[in-house]
């Protein structure tokens, strides 16, 4: 039984894109040799990341992740036993977009634009969902209750 994992982060406002190749080519070199999947999206500001594979090696790897000073404010979204992979092709694969800024009201707004002709066709809808509406995510900058 194969084990999905998904989590979104906010990434180091210092990110910069060297340090996104350094970190797609360890993890691609990491995630095959432990028979582990993914995908990688990146917004500016946010990661959102997808692990696949046999269960103890993703989790150790998401306990790897959750120690890199690279990201905070780390959320695990999904974490569930699956039949097949959705990834199954890419050790891991990196996707650089541009977060959206259609305003407060559209946070959560389908975009699929951005990412839809990148997705695997073999990824579960539910997480089709979840990548495709990921782009629009924004930093919060200031949050006052009313």
């Amino acid at each position: 039984m194969l084990h999905r994992l998904l989590y979104v982060s906010t990434a180091d406002p210092d990110m910069r894109n060297d340090v996104l190749e350094h970190l797609l080519d360890t993890a691609e070199r990491r995630n095959a040799a432990l028979d582990i999947t993914g995908l990688l999206v990146f917004t500016g500001t946010h990661f959102m990341q997808l692990l696949e594979g046999p269960k103890d090696a993703v989790e150790a790897v998401f306990d790897m992740i959750c120690q890199d000073r690279r990201h905070s404010a780390i959320a695990r979204l999904i974490a569930e036993p699956v039949q097949e992979r959705s990834c199954p092709d890419w050790s891991m694969a990196l996707r650089v977009v541009e977060a959206a800024n259609d305003g407060p009201n559209q946070i959560f707004t389908v975009d699929d634009q951005a990412l839809e002709p990148f997705l695997p066709d073999a990824m579960a809808p539910d997480l089709r969902v979840l990548f495709q509406s990921f782009n629009t995510m924004k930093r919060a900058t200031h949050v006052a209750a009313e």
